[in-house]
């Protein structure tokens, strides 16, 4: 009371707290337990003991409280029935009226009563008799009925043994709908109403069951296996491969051995030939037939079966029966059209006449085959192919095709209805539109769902039904419904489907399912509830990602539904186990929604939404990045500074590299042109002048000016052609042999070899300089020879050796390290590190090799 509990136990009168039932009435609260009988006077505020007298209080097992014709009636497991009566002061009196009943429970209902024991469910006319029939063997333990439509559901289960489920009382025969509901359970112990046209199921073993009774209570017939539907007279029949039914349930037509034979005998009835179309009747077998289709007409019902085409009137009398074996047909104003499979379209006229007459269209690209559907507009009669398109056949015309603005592709299913259609083709896609006698207009639809594998299409008016894989799309002008196994349609494989002005027919191997149009479009899912059991608003740095649990409310959860999560308006990720996995989350602040997906309509709904942040790590941060920013700035000035400071000294490095270079070309220059050369020269000519050798003298100068003016040339050039610098040697080699009156010879091998070759100047003058001076014999007559050789190695290397005798017995090559050598090594390698020099020296002869980078 109040938000409050009080607890009653033995202390306050309670002797026994076992309770079984408790009920309200009339200012007390009845208490049964599972040996004996109280109640709480509210007046007295005391619980008092009304338990009668029995020999064993442990058969006195009080089962239920029972309100009949303004009595209290107390149910007991084993000792009957007791009518509790009120008595002045404050007194109850218990009144055994029902001795002997081994009793679970009682349940009234119109003018008769159901009794539960042990043994089983009884019916009975009286509260009290012991005379009812059994009408099943299970035991109630609780029930439900209606106040809207009086309907009694009944909760059973047997403790001791198998059974139990859900029961419906329907017109004195309960039905057990336990399989028909989806309840995977036997055990059922408790059943309440929780609205107009919803039932809530209590078991032991699987859960709590919401029935949304919108959907099981729509009615169906229980006939196998059938094929198709026609009406005869406004009242609709079906017929499968053996019979031909009535929407009750009755046998209109059996294709049977029987049956066949009579229709064979029966006189005037069977046309025994029609003309290069099928053998005589009796040669034709009467086992394994079937019936193909059945059309309904003004003039009767037409039955093609695999053994002819059977014609009856409209109470399924046999009018005529023809040899004609024939699949898809037509029958519109006494004339039959046909596609015979593989071979040539038929037109029989006059066929309720014996005068039948027989037109034949052969194959071609211009006559109607595979026919898939036949539409009837006035008196015209469309003719839809699989892979043709559609073509128009009109009374004793020849049938011609209809031009199709858009490409249908090959045709898998069509429905009509007057001149309007519908149909699919192999591609899935949907096409809508009306025919005529001259035209076809068509579009195609876009279905607002992915309605792949699609098995057949029906029309009615304005409306259309698509069964696809997930279930049937249902469109009318004021909107589209989908349903399936999770709301309207049973969970059997639907093998049919056909539209009516007010409904769907849905067929099964076992049954047809109606499901009005209204219940459809009126049907109403109630929102789930769902909710995670995430709780903080901010998330540590270190975790970086979250696994949430998702709750969704028991009873409110519809198979209709299924359950998705989102995060920041990304893609919506569905939620299979009943969690949320959220992984490498980075930090910054989220929005969870948590969505659900109506199958029915095709809608979505956002039950919840969670905002977060994850917070930033410390790397981060600004604090952190202000500091790595200032490190990397001192490191850069640290570089930078370092980087000056070597550029400094590579850049003193390369002048001073420069001064040498040029201090080694001043080197050259002076190794070259040996002071004491020039002044020894300059003194031969002036003796040739004292001596009055004018003709030498001037041949002296000449080649001596010659020889300086080169030189001066050369010491400002880095390269010069290897010719020039051969006649250069020669020159000097001339003066030489003048001025010591010695016999000298320039010996070359493979001179043709300089070509355009360049090498730096003045780089072989010091060489032949060091032979005079250092190897050469100037005072003997004899003939001397230096020789220089020229050797290409490979593409870019140039050998040029110089070798001369070793003449004058006063050389001093042993001892002395020529300077002009050494200066012309110097320049090789300046110029490129590849070159390279190499001394050779004997006894006889020095050579100096030089390996020069040509072309480099």
């Amino acid at each position: 009371k109040n938000g409050k509990f009080r607890q009653y136990r033995e202390k306050h009168g309670l002797k026994n707290v076992n309770i079984r039932t408790i009920h309200y009435y009339k200012d007390r609260l009845f208490v049964g337990t599972e040996n004996g009988l109280f109640y709480y006077d509210y007046k007295s505020k005391k619980i008092l003991d009304i338990t009668p007298k029995v020999k064993n209080l442990n058969d006195f097992q009080v089962m239920q409280f029972l309100e009949y014709r303004n009595q209290l009636i107390a149910v007991t497991r084993k000792r009957g029935l007791y009518n509790i009566l009120s008595e002045s002061d404050n007194k109850v009196k218990l009144v055994n009226i029902g001795e002997g009943y081994n009793a679970f429970k009682i349940i009234p209902y119109p003018s008769k009563f159901l009794y539960s024991s042990t043994s089983g469910i009884f019916r009975q006319n009286t509260i009290v008799s012991l005379d009812g029939q059994l009408i099943n063997g299970n035991v109630v333990w609780d029930y439900t009925q209606s106040k809207y439509n009086k309907t009694i559901y009944l909760a059973s289960w047997n403790a001791t043994q198998a059974g139990g489920g859900l029961l419906k009382l329907y017109k004195d025969t309960l039905i057990d709908v336990t399989k028909r509901y989806g309840i995977e359970s036997e055990a059922i112990w408790a059943v309440k109403w929780l609205r107009s046209n919803q039932l809530v199921v209590g078991t032991l073993d699987k859960g709590v069951y919401l029935i949304d009774l919108q959907l099981n209570q729509l009615s169906r017939i229980s006939l196998q296996k059938i094929k198709g539907r026609f009406e005869i007279e406004g009242n609709t029949c079906y017929f499968s491969e053996k019979k031909v039914y009535h929407k009750n349930g009755k046998i209109l037509l059996e294709l049977n051995e029987a049956n066949l034979k009579t229709w064979m005998n029966q006189k005037g009835a069977v046309l025994q030939r029609l003309s290069d179309l099928t053998s005589s009747y009796k040669d034709l077998s009467l086992k394994g037939h079937r019936i193909n289709s059945v059309q309904s007409t003004e003039n009767g019902v037409f039955v093609s079966t695999t053994i002819g085409l059977l014609c009856f009137t409209q109470d399924f009398k046999l009018k005529r029966f023809i040899p004609l074996v024939i699949d898809r047909f037509h029958v519109f104003n006494n004339t039959l059209t046909y596609h015979k499979p593989y071979k040539e379209f038929n037109i029989f006229r006059n066929i309720s006449s014996p005068n039948i007459t027989r037109e034949v269209f052969p194959i071609t690209e211009k006559s109607p085959t595979d026919i898939l559907h036949f539409q009837q507009i006035g008196d015209s009669t469309i003719l839809w192919t699989k892979v043709k398109g559609a073509f128009v056949y009109r009374d004793n015309k020849k049938p011609y095709k209809l031009k199709l603005e858009t490409e249908i592709g090959h045709l898998k299913s069509v429905s009509s209805w007057q001149n309007s259609f519908i149909l699919v083709n192999s591609k899935d896609e949907v096409f809508i539109g009306q025919v005529s006698s001259k035209e076809i207009t068509i579009k195609q639809i876009a279905i607002p769902i992915a309605t792949k594998s699609i098995y057949n299409v029906v029309m009615h008016r304005d409306m259309y039904a698509i069964h696809f894989d997930k279930g049937i799309y249902v469109a009318t002008p004021s909107g589209y419904r989908i349903i399936n196994h999770t709301n309207m349609l049973s969970k059997a494989e639907i093998t049919a489907l056909f539209m009516t002005e007010n409904q769907l027919e849905v067929v099964s191997d076992e049954f047809v399912q109606y499901i009005p149009i209204s219940a459809i479009f009126n049907y109403t899912i109630q929102l789930p509830k769902a909710e995670t059991s995430f709780t903080n608003k901010e998330i540590p740095s270190k975790e970086n990602s979250l696994v949430l649990e998702v709750k969704t409310s028991t009873l409110q959860q519809p198979k209709a539904y299924t359950f998705y999560y989102q995060l920041n308006g990304q893609d919506s990720i569905p939620i299979t186990d009943g969690k949320i996995y959220l992984m490498n989350l980075s930090s910054g602040s989220y929005k969870l929604n948590l969505l659900a997906y109506n199958g029915f309509t095709n809608s979505w709904t956002v039950l919840n939404s969670y905002s977060f942040t994850k917070e930033k790590a410390f790397w981060e941060k600004s604090y952190f990045w202000i500091i790595i920013g200032s490190i990397i700035s001192l490191i850069s000035v640290v570089i930078y500074y370092r980087t000056k400071l070597k550029r400094n000294k590579r850049l003193l490095e390369q002048q001073e590299l420069e001064r040498e270079v040029i201090q080694q070309k001043l080197q050259a220059i002076q190794a070259k042109m040996n002071p004491h050369f020039m002044f020894n020269a300059l003194n031969s000519i002036q003796n040739y002048i004292i001596d009055t050798d004018t003709d030498n003298a001037l041949l002296y100068l000449s080649e001596f000016a010659k020889l300086m003016r080169q030189t001066i040339e050369y010491s400002s050039m880095s390269t010069i052609p290897l010719a020039e610098e051969i006649e250069f040697l020669e020159r000097y080699i001339r003066i030489e042999q003048m001025r010591f009156s010695s016999e000298i010879e320039l010996v070359t091998v493979g001179i043709e070899m300089a070509g355009n070759v360049h090498i730096p100047p003045m780089i072989l003058q010091p060489l032949i300089e060091n032979a005079f001076i250092h190897g050469l014999d100037t005072q003997t007559k004899t003939k001397q020879q230096i020789f220089l050789k020229l050797e290409k190695k490979g593409d870019s290397l140039l050998s040029i050796s110089i070798s001369n005798p070793i003449s004058n017995p006063n050389s001093s090559f042993k001892e002395h390290q020529s300077f002009g050598i050494k200066s012309i090594e110097q320049r090789l390698k300046l110029v490129n590190p590849k070159n390279k020099l190499t001394i050779k020296e004997t006894e006889q002869a020095f050579t100096v090799q030089l390996e020069v980078v040509v072309n480099d």
